[in-house]
């Protein structure tokens, strides 16, 4: 499908002329409407430019042009002055709190601007805190009123704009471009003005035309804080309010007015603009440092400053929203008092600010679809008519709109003027324009062959722009529609204009209570009107956060780039109108001296002895440090060095497998896995939206809960909604406010829903068919508004919106339990994991010498990160597979209590109040937090010994294990191994023995190295190379080193290579009849030395391995050394006879290929960062975890059972019904209470 360039009459045909005549109706004849009564004579009916005459021949009315122009070009440079090195400073420097401010700057500049003018005037006013300070000094200070207050407010306004476009152009700057000017000698303030300000400055452009174009048509602030200096935008809407009900002539000729200037000023912009454009390509984009303690502390202190002003105005409205007034003024004191003013009296306010901006919305969402998809996929000259209509808005004033608007439908057939409909059609034309251009933007990004293909494959137009485009397109159309919403419930300019009493919006409301000196009322209302733009911008920035349009994978070429600087995403530029090496360090000489120089390697070796040697010929040498004497010659490290491999491998290279033929592999496209800190960026956004979600959640739950008690009279009314004086307004509330309940808790009804459907167990269940009841009874409530609140039936929309929230909670410290696993997880970069061995083979060959055949074995091996992990820590548990039989057990009371209730006399209502009491008293509050709780002091208690546990399926795995598999190095680190004595033969030297063991042990035996290199002092840059290394286990190992067959190994290794050997009764000797080890060397078949050697069990492995004994878990050890014993080990930790099974060459051969196989983190039990320490550590918690959460998962059920049983008898009795909300939430409250005593108790015993 290619785009057209012809105009066919098809569907989207159609739909371009309806657009065309939608904007024709309500832009267009309006428009032309004011311009035809601008040069309408009144009296003649015929052309005049008197009123035009009018306008420049009097300088009162000339003069306001002057004055917006003055207002908004100072308030431009200076936004651009403050707003550019800003964004400089943020996006070179690091600097602390960045997120913080980030959020500060945006919602300083999307509140509505007179909000801040208001705010002004309670700090800077005549009688303002700031201006009342100063003069208590004698210092007289300017107040916020005229030219210099304007432009303050308006700067501080409209700053924070430039800020964010500025910021995302300086991302795609490519940070050689500044290098390459600090090269020639341009740095500092030279290379912002000549090269930073220069690459940015199309951005600024835009930015500048945006920062006009709402300085230019503000109302609000000069109207407020103006006073004498009148701008045009007031005297604008002075003339129309003055002319209403006779001429309208000039009010229409100063929009006209209005209309050309905006106009010439967008084209200058747009050619400037154009001439200026160019494309910035950041291949390598400028990186944050650190600035230097001086600079660092001044920049700091502007960033603070900077942002700090800006934000005041609205934190000291949200505080003075709190005081207590008198009449029009302030007193001391704080109560919610102006709340209840502004709820009571205003509240039709709040709901128009809420449902006209919907309404709105709904239409602009879909137009912006249509227009955005006629725009990009279907140009031709109609469509390019299309795109021209939909910037027009964009230019136009909000006051000259109005005023269009309500000069045109104020006559019938169109008489609009006065309704709902008139504040709707002029949000939508005002607003359509933000979401049209997200749209576009996304739209351009989505390849026109996935359309194509579907289409190929027998889809319509229609349904492949249905179901294939529009949800691609979704991330744009939510940005562009929440940015709408923004805009649209702080609109004042045409709100201003159009409303009536009926139709008064939140600002209208702010600016009239202003006017009249209700300064406490307009605080509350400017707070409550904060919040919502608070909770939109966090609604927008958690949705623009999901990249909108895969991106394709690199090729793997690109894997071999440099990595030393991490790849940055490209930063789209903010779309426009229309469019030290270290020096190598020389090695440091040792501060002793403990060998002599080495002989050559071409050197003759020692003859072969063919006798065995006599007790006689060995001696016993000291350990100590020979004398500074002569210098070490270092042996040169080998260039190629082979790995060690068993005996049974050496010599024989594996053939190579034969690769599968491409074309027989399916070719699937393969998920690009998350980098550790993609997962934790994810886990810190679904952490702030959890946040979000409980803060919102905890409030309506409040709130319902104070409509259940003032329903049964228990507390005073909130608000002035009394259920007595008026049922239906308090039952809407509380319907609206459980339906908001309902969407902040969202998740919880969802995934509840989905386990009562069978797709997942879930403890969520209850909660979520609690909410639906209680939204069904608050449903019914209002529909029988009068009859519900005669009759004895409760409200219990407040207890089923607490367990939303606490079930939201129980997630939000689940996921902080996740949270702090991954941390730990990401602390170093090796770790080992516990997997539970199923391969029946390999369980076969590891308990061969057991007692137990089918063991449940944890095997010990390497693990990498994966992010598997992470969602393993969100799945399911076994209590939530008990508890599905439950949820339908009381879901079956539920019903059946409302069918009684509704059958047989109760009626409608009876039976919602019935099935909503069933289910809020059977539903336990303490849902999701024990799994909560429990996951978090797992999580807590596992990593005091360096173990992440991910998730209840792993713990699920470690309640049945009876053994455990670890390596020797786990039991033993590399200090452990204690030399007791050498012993060197005839022909040996202790150097020489010593250098071959440390040589060769380096390689292949990590706990004997620790050891060796102990003695030569970590200097293994005098090692000799080591060649041809085999491991033969259980016995030893064997290498070629400085031209000699090196053995190492046990008297039975030796024997098997036929080396001469001391009697036994001399061996027995020295290791005291078994108890220490000895270690034979062997260099070209002599024996060269004895070593006697003994281990020392380490504290923390102890501590595990006395947890093992107490749990009656057997320990598998796999080990390289062919000294140690499973004798050695039980005595070093004084275990047990039997505990410790050493295994053997083949179950070791086993146990290594099933770990080569097996890799990556899926089925890990436990990841041990701390060795040893961290699995029996794990092991514990795990256990206690289980224990706690089975037990307290028990009282719930228990608890559930209890309530179907009792509101059987209450059903029976006829009083189910009207049972009491602080009745249930008391009866709730101890069984929640028990569980989580009970859940801490175990997890503490």
């Amino acid at each position: 499908m290619k785009n057209n360039n012809k105009f066919r009459l098809d569907v989207w045909g159609a739909i371009t002329l309806g657009t065309i005549a939608l904007y024709a109706l309500f832009l267009l004849y309006p428009m032309a409407y004011l311009i035809r009564q601008s040069v309408l004579d009144p009296d003649t009916g015929g052309f005049t430019l008197a009123y035009f005459t009018k306008f420049f021949s009097k300088s009162y009315y000339f003069d306001t042009l002057i004055n917006s122009f003055k207002v908004s070009i100072t308030a431009t440079v200076l936004s651009i002055a403050i707003g550019t090195p800003l964004a400089y400073l943020f996006t070179i420097f690091k600097i602390k709190g960045k997120s913080v401010l980030n959020i500060l700057i945006v919602v300083a500049s999307m509140s509505a601007p007179f909000i801040g003018a208001y705010s002004w005037i309670l700090l800077l006013g005549r009688s303002g805190v700031i201006t009342a300070f100063f003069k208590n000094l004698g210092i007289a200070i300017p107040d916020i009123y005229g030219f210099g207050g304007i432009v303050l407010v308006m700067t501080l306004q409209l700053f924070p704009l430039v800020f964010l476009y500025a910021k995302g152009a300086l991302k795609n700057i490519d940070n050689s471009l500044i290098e390459a000017a600090e090269n020639l000698g341009c740095s500092g303030i030279a290379c912002f003005f000549k090269v930073v300000v220069p690459l940015i400055m199309p951005t600024l452009l835009a930015a500048a035309l945006l920062v006009f174009m709402r300085s230019f048509a503000d109302f609000g602030t000069p109207m407020l804080i103006g006073e004498g200096y009148r701008t045009f935008p007031v005297v604008l809407y002075t003339e129309f309010i003055n002319e209403v009900g006779g001429s309208d002539g000039f009010a229409a000729a100063i929009a006209v007015i209005a209309i050309v200037v905006t106009t010439l000023v967008f084209l200058v912009q747009k050619y400037v603009s154009n001439k200026n454009a160019f494309a910035l390509n950041s291949m390598h984009p400028v990186e944050e440092r650190e600035a230097r303690k001086g600079i660092n502390a001044l920049v700091h202190l502007v960033v603070y400053l900077v942002v700090g002003i800006a934000i005041m105005p609205q934190a000291y409205v949200i505080y003075t929203s709190f005081k207590n007034t008198q009449g029009k003024i302030f007193v001391d004191g704080y109560s919610l008092q102006s709340y209840q003013t502004a709820i009571g009296k205003l509240g039709r306010s709040i709901q128009n600010t809420i449902i006209i901006p919907l309404l709105a919305l709904v239409v602009i969402v879909l137009l912006a679809v249509l227009i955005a998809y006629l725009v990009v996929r279907r140009r031709n000259a109609l469509t390019n008519v299309v795109d021209v209509l939909s910037m027009i808005p964009y230019i136009v004033p909000g006051t000259v709109l109005g005023i269009a608007l309500l000069i045109g439908f104020n006559k019938p057939p169109l008489l609009i003027s006065g309704t709902m409909l008139i504040m709707v059609v002029a949000l939508i034309i005002r607003r359509l324009p933000y979401t049209i251009r997200s749209s576009v933007a996304i739209l351009q990004q989505i390849p026109m062959s996935i359309e194509e293909a579907a289409i190929s494959l027998g889809a319509s137009k229609m349904k492949a722009f249905f179901r294939i485009t529009v949800p691609m397109m979704a991330s744009g159309i939510i940005s562009g529609a929440i940015l709408s919403w923004v805009t649209m419930i702080s609109e004042l300019s045409t709100a201003i204009i159009l409303y009536t009493g009926k139709t008064k919006t939140l600002t209208v409301a702010i600016y009239t209570e202003v006017i009249r000196g209700n300064y406490g009322t307009a605080a509350a209302l400017s707070t409550i009107m904060t919040i919502l733009t608070v909770i939109s911008l966090l609604a927008f920035s958690k949705l623009n956060s999901t990249p909108a349009v895969p991106v394709i994978a690199k090729k793997p070429d690109a894997e071999k780039e440099s990595d030393a600087a991490p790849e940055k995403p490209a930063v789209p530029m903010p779309e426009m109108v229309f469019a030290e090496d270290k020096a190598s360090k020389p090695h440091a000489a040792p501060a002793m001296q403990f060998f002599g120089k080495g002989d050559d390697e071409k050197a003759p070796a020692a003859p072969a002895r063919a006798t065995p040697p006599d007790n006689d010929d060995s001696m016993s040498l000291p350990l100590m440090f020979l004398n500074d004497g002569d210098e070490v010659a270092p042996v040169e490290p080998p260039k190629e060095e082979a790995p060690a491999q068993p005996a049974e491998e050496a010599g024989t290279a594996p053939a190579a497998p034969e690769a599968a033929p491409v074309e027989e592999a399916p070719v699937e496209e393969e998920k690009t896995p998350e980098t550790p800190e993609q997962v934790g960026e994810r886990l810190h956004q679904m952490g702030a939206a959890l946040t979000l979600r409980c803060a919102l959640g905890g409030i309506l739950a409040l709130v319902l809960l104070h409509f259940g008690l003032a329903a049964e009279g228990l507390v005073g009314p909130l608000g002035g909604l009394d259920p007595v004086t008026a049922p239906a307004a308090f039952y809407a509330a509380d319907l609206l406010f459980l339906a908001l309940a309902l969407a902040v808790g969202w998740p919880v009804v969802r995934d509840g829903l989905k386990g009562l459907r069978g797709e997942r167990p879930s403890m969520e269940t209850m909660p979520a068919m609690a909410a639906c009841a209680a939204l069904l009874q608050a449903a019914v409530a209002l529909l029988n508004a009068q009859s519900y609140q005669a009759s004895s039936f409760t409200l219990l929309s407040g207890i089923a919106a607490l367990g939303l929230f606490l079930a939201l909670l129980g997630d939000r410290v689940l996921l902080a339990s996740v949270q702090g696993g991954f941390k730990l997880a990401q602390a170093g970069p090796e770790h080992r994991g516990a997997f539970r061995a199923k391969d029946k083979d390999l369980i076969r060959i590891l308990s061969k010498d057991m007692d137990e055949k089918d063991p449940w074995v944890l095997l010990s091996r390497p693990a990498e990160w994966d992010d598997a992990m992470v969602e393993q820590g969100f799945g399911p548990r076994a209590c939530e597979r008990r508890a599905r039989k439950t949820n339908y057990i009381l879901l079956g009371a539920a019903v059946l209590a409302g069918l009684v209730f509704c059958v047989f006399g109760g009626g409608l209502n009876g039976g919602a109040a019935a099935l909503t009491a069933v289910l809020c008293m059977g539903s336990p509050l303490s849902s999701t937090l024990i799994a909560g709780f429990a996951s978090l002091r797992l999580q807590q208690t596992a990593a005091a010994s360096g173990a992440v546990i991910p998730g209840w399926a792993a713990i699920e795995e470690l309640g049945g294990v009876d053994t455990v598999q670890a390596d020797a190095d786990e039991l033993f680190t590399p200090d452990s191994a204690m030399l007791e004595d050498i012993r060197i033969f005839k022909g040996g030297r202790i150097d020489r023995a010593i250098l071959y063991s440390a040589s060769v042990l380096s390689k292949c035996c990590n706990t004997l190295s620790g050891l060796f290199r102990q003695i030569i002092e970590d200097r293994t840059d005098i090692l000799y190379p080591v060649k041809d290394l085999e491991v033969h286990r259980g016995l030893g190992f064997s290498a070629w080193c400085d031209n000699n067959r090196i053995l190492i190994g046990t008297r039975a290794y030796m024997e098997k290579e036929e080396v001469p050997l001391p009697d036994e009764e001399y061996e027995a000797k020295h290791s005291k009849n078994g108890e220490l080890q000895i270690l034979y060397l062997a260099v070209s078949g002599s024996l060269h030395a004895m070593f006697v050697l003994h281990y020392v069990g380490g504290r923390n492995a102890a501590r595990g391995l006395e947890q093992l004994q107490k749990e009656n878990i057997q320990l598998l050890v796999s080990c390289q050394d062919p000294t140690l014993t499973a004798r050695h080990i039980t005595d070093a930790y004084h275990l047990p006879e039997g505990m410790v099974v050493l295994l053997d060459q083949e179950q070791c051969a086993a146990l290594g290929a099933a770990t080569a196989k097996d890799t990556g983190s899926e089925g890990c039990c436990i990841l041990c960062t701390n060795g040893f320490a961290s699995l029996t550590g794990g092991l514990r918690a795990a256990e206690q975890a289980q224990n706690a959460e089975t037990t307290a998962t028990t009282v719930q059920l228990v608890s559930v059972w209890f309530s179907v049983a009792i509101a059987v008898l209450l059903t029976y009795a006829g009083s189910v019904g009207m049972l009491s909300v602080a009745a249930v939430l008391m009866y709730q409250a101890a069984w929640s209470a028990l569980s989580i005593a009970v859940c801490a108790l175990k997890q503490h015993s």
